[in-house]
């Protein structure tokens, strides 16, 4: 989520994300000041923050983080709320570029009253508005993906997911498994695509796989031409890549009429695990070469977990606010938005409060592996439980959790490829933490 899902030509999905984006922008975001906060706003209402793009290049982010927070707050006021108060979303509209993002958020924090926590912010924005949101006392369950993190010591700054850089070393693992010696890498030219490509090349160097040629492309022009000429040229068995859909549909599109209907192997980032990115690449290449030369890394599902069935059920409901909801069913993004709510509401259930200063140390708490815990998967279960003054260990659907001193917790990798016939996402290859944190690399991880 941090990574960059973009625009998209398919039809049907194109429809949903801009009305999602449309319709929460209106919603959530509205300019009001302090002083009538109180009367537009539920009584009772606690909220959650996504900051992400919901407009501009990267609008599908927001989808994605809309996806995963209406089904947790929904399943959350089912079960009475956060003591007591019913929890809102609220959009914050980064749109993808930290100088629109900072005021978006200064607005957010100005003018709304209980913030229980906010989803994000993501690589793009991070440096500029996690000190923003620390200063007010906000938890944020971040995908940033910038290593600076790594060594994290803000109390308010949590990522439950592997950093950028890890997706890459899993990108030239997979690689290495395929005996590919020789790689390219085709990556946006803006920052939030480039966040993987430390990792890539590092990975790639400690592997003993030779780089052949990097281009950084500007997003969205109506030709690439010259860049695919440059990259077939260095004659690469594999193409490491992140760009937005619109851009990877033209230049790969155009790879297969330069090189006579043939493709080179292509690895995604995490990005490539949406059905946005997928169709448009299916329907550039043609779903023949797709399936055959197309796979991504993603953060590691889940293969079976009552987290993961919890999450499509209150997804199924929640179409009032997710349009095509059906769509992001077992989407790894998707639920991983939807469990930093649940771990931010049962935090605050735990300290009896929906202050961040007062919950941030319970987080820890209720998802780190500990003597006595019971396991929960949902959040009626976890509720329960603390009212009865038990220890819980909440469980989501992409696997458990144990935050490290630093607030970084995280599976591992899957390599996945899409299959257009059954339209599911397919693992190939699972890569765990510690078998990408084996491969010795310098300054990324």
């Amino acid at each position: 989520m941090h990574r960059q899902h973009r625009r998209f030509i398919n039809g049907l999905s194109l429809v949903g994300i801009v009305c999602l984006a449309a319709s929460c922008t209106s919603s959530g975001s509205s300019a009001v000041s302090s002083k009538t906060k109180a009367a537009s706003s539920p009584s009772g209402t606690t909220y959650i923050g996504l900051v992400a793009p919901f407009t501009g290049a990267s609008a599908v982010i927001g989808s994605i983080q809309s996806a995963g927070a209406y089904p947790a707050a929904a399943e959350i006021n089912a079960a009475g709320g956060v003591l007591g108060h019913k929890v809102g979303i609220k959009i914050v509209n980064s749109q993808g570029d930290p100088a629109d993002a900072l005021p978006a958020v200064q607005q957010f924090i100005a003018t709304t009253g209980n913030i229980l926590g906010v989803i994000g912010p993501g690589t793009n924005s991070a440096t500029t508005l996690v000190p923003v949101m620390t200063r007010s006392k906000i938890v944020m369950m971040s995908q940033a993906g910038e290593s600076l993190y790594n060594n994290n010591t803000d109390p308010y700054f949590w990522r439950p997911v592997p950093p950028d850089s890890a997706n890459g070393v899993a990108m030239s693992l997979y690689a290495k498994s395929q005996g590919w010696t020789r790689a390219a890498t085709v990556f946006g030219s803006d920052s939030g695509s480039q966040g993987d490509l430390p990792g890539v090349l590092a990975g790639a160097k400690a592997l003993g796989i030779n780089v052949v040629t990097q281009v950084n492309v500007p997003l969205d022009q109506p030709s690439y031409a010259a860049q695919v000429a440059r990259v077939l040229a260095a004659k690469p068995q594999v193409i490491f890549t992140e760009t937005d859909p619109v851009t990877a549909g033209t230049f790969f599109g155009e790879l297969v009429q330069q090189s006579g209907g043939k493709l080179v192997h292509v690895v995604s980032t995490a990005n490539g695990v949406t059905l946005p990115y997928v169709t448009t690449f299916a329907h550039a290449v043609g779903s023949t070469l797709f399936t055959k030369m197309f796979t991504a890394a993603s953060n590691e599902p889940s293969s079976s977990n009552p987290a993961g069935t919890d999450f499509n059920k209150w997804l199924a409901q929640s179409g009032a606010n997710v349009p095509k909801p059906s769509q992001w069913v077992g989407n790894p993004h998707a639920q991983a938005v939807y469990s930093f709510a649940i771990i931010e509401a049962l935090a605050a259930d735990a300290a009896g409060s929906t202050q961040g200063s007062a919950y941030h140390n319970e987080i820890k708490s209720i998802v780190n592996p500990g003597s006595g815990k019971t396991t929960v998967y949902t959040y009626a279960q976890g509720l329960k439980l603390i009212k009865e003054h038990k220890a819980i260990r909440y469980v989501p659907p992409d696997g458990p959790l144990d935050f490290n001193k630093y607030n970084n917790a995280g599976n591992g990798e899957v390599i996945q490829t899409f299959n257009p016939t059954t339209n599911k996402f397919v693992n190939l290859q699972t890569l765990s933490a510690s078998k990408i944190n084996a491969v010795k690399v310098t300054g990324v991880i």
